[in-house]
């Protein structure tokens, strides 16, 4: 085992180089590198926003709920300069549920820590450029969703865009202006960096398109899976990038790597799919 950042690959020689320039060449490449947030060119997302995808982005996140509200609690004229205005962008899952507990945490657990704070003013914003929260549920699902947001006092802003993030507002495409300390983006996901240095050029979503037994066409014994790679479904769509996802595939291609090893052949991928879920606040879900 070796422990270093691989910052290209050479597929055709199945040679890796890291960042300290070491290169390490094998039989078998398995390119499992990951994501990172897609800002989608958002001017300012990338200096401003907190994204949300990690144990760490959630605890970079927790500190700076923390930062600002103990600011306003300080000093409360901070609070008209939208100090305790919370914007998420994507009302996908994870934009959904971190609105849902933010609105649910402001109006419970932040009353008896913050008893000085006029969190009456706290305004909880998610904005997404689709028409509903929760786009791959079912319609009940989604008026379901709708309605506890709207119970946590979650105000949305859907078929708009984000046009700008900078360190105070955050500028929508129909022109609003929110004032903001805190932006969250749950506004999707790419392939890491890595996909720019294969030399193949990488599919949506920066993401390596594969053949149904996560090879890359074209090269020998090179595989690509996870978040790192566009995985076609039965129904001939892109697969999400979701843990449980990258999960099977992981156990799929290691398998399948050794059957082939054993000079037979291998088996296509084919995902389980167990559902989906999303936790809206306390005491609500949707599934």
């Amino acid at each position: 085992m070796k422990l270093g950042e691989v910052t290209a690959v050479d597929l055709a020689a199945r040679m890796v180089e890291t960042s300290h320039g070491v290169k390490y060449q094998g039989d078998i490449i398995a390119l499992a590198a990951g994501s990172q947030p897609n800002f989608f060119g958002t001017p300012g997302a990338d200096k401003h926003a907190f994204p949300l995808y990690s144990l760490q982005d959630a605890e970079l996140l927790r500190s700076r709920i923390l930062e600002v509200l103990e600011s306003a609690d300080r000093d409360p004229s901070l609070i008209e300069k939208g100090a305790l205005n919370f914007v998420i962008v994507g009302a996908g899952p994870t934009g959904t549920e971190m609105a849902g507990a933010l609105g649910d945490m402001i109006q419970r657990a932040l009353k008896e820590e913050y008893r000085d704070l006029d969190l009456s003013k706290a305004r909880v914003v998610l904005v997404d450029m689709v028409p509903s929260v929760l786009g791959a549920f079912s319609q009940s699902s989604q008026e379901y969703a709708s309605k506890i947001l709207k119970e946590h006092d979650v105000h949305t802003h859907l078929g708009v865009a984000v046009k700008e993030v900078t360190p105070d507002h955050v500028l929508l495409s129909d022109g609003a202006r929110i004032p903001t300390r805190t932006v969250v983006w749950a506004g999707g996901l790419k392939a890491s960096s890595l996909s720019a240095n294969l030399s193949i050029a990488p599919g949506r979503g920066s993401r390596i398109d594969v053949q149904p037994d996560f090879s890359v066409k074209g090269f020998d014994n090179v595989y690509a899976l996870g978040d790192f790679a566009n995985i076609v479904g039965k129904d001939g769509k892109t697969l999400p990038q979701l843990a449980s996802v990258a999960e099977q595939a992981g156990k799929y291609c290691a398998k399948n790597i050794a059957t082939k090893l054993s000079g037979e052949s291998g088996r296509p991928f084919d995902y389980f799919d167990k559902g989906v879920m999303a936790i809206i606040g306390r005491n609500a879900a949707v599934a």
